[in-house]
């Protein structure tokens, strides 16, 4: 049975916000792991590190964005959340933070070493409630509309 023009654009649609919904994340969890290193107070977060984010947030973004593009993270759009969804997720973040690690040692643009961590662990719980908020989002409008 072929796809419809209807079905590849709302393909489409989903793809965009997935990857919008997720620059959103990737981001926040940078920036969370920043406030959460410094005790949940902004104003004592040092400008390098600041000055560090604003300078690898593009580039750390793009080859986020890229890395779960090849772990496929934008093709199944979980239409069945399963162990194996998770797994990728898991092995994308990783992936993910070891490429993040590398991008700041090589600029010198470095973060406190536990916002290493903690971005990757919030990556994940970031990634996975995503992917969980949109399955279970999909089957209530799927059960809404068989309903009506």
């Amino acid at each position: 049975m072929g796809e419809t023009r209807k079905d590849k654009l709302q393909l489409i649609i989903r793809r965009f916000f997935l990857i919008i919904t997720d620059i959103i994340l990737i981001n926040g969890s940078v920036i969370l792991s920043l406030v959460m290193r410094f005790n949940v107070d902004f104003s004592a977060i040092e400008p390098q590190y600041i000055d560090s984010f604003k300078d690898t947030w593009i580039p750390f973004t793009i080859i986020t964005l890229i890395i779960f593009w090849c772990f496929r993270m934008y093709h199944s759009l979980w239409q069945y959340a399963s162990i194996a969804e998770l797994y990728k997720i898991v092995e994308a973040c990783i992936v993910a933070e070891g490429v993040h690690i590398c991008l700041t040692a090589v600029t010198g643009e470095m973060l406190p070493r536990a916002c290493y961590f903690m971005t990757g662990v919030f990556l994940v719980v970031a990634m996975c409630a995503s992917r969980f908020m949109y399955r279970m989002l999909r089957t209530v409008i799927q059960e809404y509309r068989h309903t009506s």
